[in-house]
């Protein structure tokens, strides 16, 4: 039976977007591959005044600071200009990378 998204509580769909980034990063530690993964960076503009748009912001914020701390490195793109936000160090790349443990590499790109 399919809840009604009016009748989930905030709580209840944190939970379940915490439980499916961890579910995703154990994936990605197992697979001997390089992933680059996409996302929109959704804290740098207003608060929604809706709770829809409350709740996509701030879950999709989430996963992305999970993501990102597993992440090996980090690219923040602004206005088609990669910035590497994790390491610290400079770097070579023109596209993002993360080593999992099973040898691959894993790159996080977050847009806006």
């Amino acid at each position: 039976m399919r809840n009604n998204f009016n009748t989930i509580s905030d709580v209840m769909l944190e939970k379940e977007v915490i439980t499916e980034i961890e579910q995703l990063q154990q994936c990605l530690k197992k697979v001997n591959a390089s992933f680059l993964i996409i996302s929109n960076e959704v804290g740098l503009g207003l608060v929604p005044d809706n709770r829809m748009g409350r709740l996509y912001r701030d879950n999709l914020g989430r996963a992305n600071q999970m993501l990102a701390q597993s992440a090996d490195e980090v690219f923040l793109l602004v206005a088609g200009i990669p910035m590497r936000v994790k390491p610290n160090e400079p770097s070579n790349l023109m596209v993002p990378v993360m080593m999992s443990p099973a040898g691959g590499s894993i790159r996080i790109l977050l847009r806006f």
